[in-house]
């Protein structure tokens, strides 16, 4: 058997918010026949409040939703324990890169991986995807977070993958139903095309807050009840609101901020890639330009926030801010952003709708 496999999978920063969309986009945004179809999509989001007390954002396009793009093959927890049973982890990782599989390991408690941010120092059952290995080095290629909190490449070796991996099978949580999921790209036969429609109906969701209960299904929604559009920014604010003035609210953390700026980003691009498609007159061109000076203003944002809250804690965590007055400063620019983002997108909304008659 080969001793060395490295899966040819490019980097993807475009969508790092969340594994369960930044993994498949690897594969996805790999191929060129796609990129119309990413542009279609990641327009509309949704917020929930889980845990009785955390706000979660995210995409209403979910990873589930991927299936005509991606072939998966999961095991569940159950079936993971019966596999290394028979043989060990690394022996079933090694097989399956070497049939070309990606294998997203979801049960690993990071306490053990000494490239993780939370090694040594927090048990944490959570998710890496494996893309190579060497028999050489007894080492495995990995994409997830990293020690700094940043999604990016590393390896991790043996022993300690293995050590990870046991304790976080036998740790898994009820929630989590899988533990090993194998991917790669299904191959295409053509260019996906792009509907100028479709957009302007996403963007349209978006602005207006409407519903989409039916990508919600394949989301990781839960049962409880879904903020959509720009109902989710005023969800944060309202929390923000709430905490400045002493009452009870939801946790508002790094990762929102994180979700909203990275956000603004992908819409920045669909908008300029909507308007080199459409080609619309100067003044909806010149609005559709505008967006940029937006998701500048929440890319500052997202860096003030991460500044205040390492600062505040030796810079040995970046999720949440104490100082009130901080977070009240924080809480009135996103409360100006929002408000001159959504007046610019009604405006691009109606401009766009026009012309293509969705």
């Amino acid at each position: 058997m080969t001793s060395a496999i490295r899966l040819e999978i490019p980097l993807q920063k475009k969508i790092t918010s969340y594994l369960n969309i930044a993994y498949p986009m690897l594969f996805i945004l790999s191929e060129p026949k796609l990129e119309n179809w990413f542009y279609e999509r990641f327009v509309h989001i949704y917020s929930q409040q889980w845990y009785g007390y955390y706000l979660r954002t995210d995409y209403a396009d979910s990873s589930r939703y991927f299936g005509d793009l991606l072939e998966r093959h999961a095991h569940s927890i159950e079936e993971t324990r019966a596999i290394v049973q028979r043989q060990s982890i690394i022996s079933f990782l090694r097989s399956a890169i070497t049939e070309g599989y990606a294998v997203n390991v979801f049960t690993l408690d990071k306490y053990y991986l000494p490239e993780t941010e939370e090694y040594h120092r927090e048990h944490l059952v959570h998710e890496l995807l494996v893309t190579g290995f060497d028999d050489r080095t007894e080492k495995f290629d990995l994409i997830g977070y990293k020690r700094n909190g940043q999604f990016g490449e590393f390896t991790t070796g043996y022993a300690s993958f293995e050590q990870a991996f046991e304790r976080g099978l036998a740790d898994a949580p009820e929630v989590l139903k899988e533990s090993l999921q194998l991917m790669k790209r299904r191959p295409l036969r053509r260019e996906y095309r792009f509907d100028p429609g479709s957009f302007v109906r996403e963007l349209e969701k978006l602005v207006y807050s409407l519903p989409d209960h039916g990508k919600l299904y394949f989301s990781l929604a839960d049962e409880s009840e879904a903020a959509f559009g720009f109902q989710v920014k005023e969800g944060i604010l309202e929390q923000m609101r709430r905490k400045v003035n002493g009452e009870r609210a939801d946790l508002v953390n790094y990762t929102a901020f994180h979700f909203i700026a990275e956000h603004s980003e992908l819409l920045m691009d669909r908008l300029l890639f909507v308007r080199n498609y459409v080609k619309p007159d100067g003044k909806l061109s010149a609005m559709m330009e505008s967006y940029a000076t937006v998701h500048n203003d929440y890319k500052k944002l997202r860096l003030l926030f991460l500044r205040h809250a390492m600062s505040e804690t030796g810079f040995n965590s970046r999720f949440n801010i104490r100082d009130k007055q901080a977070f009240s400063s924080l809480h009135q620019m996103l409360e100006r952003i929002v408000s001159e983002e959504k007046a610019l997108l009604i405006d691009i909304h109606a401009g766009l709708n026009r012309i293509c008659k969705p």
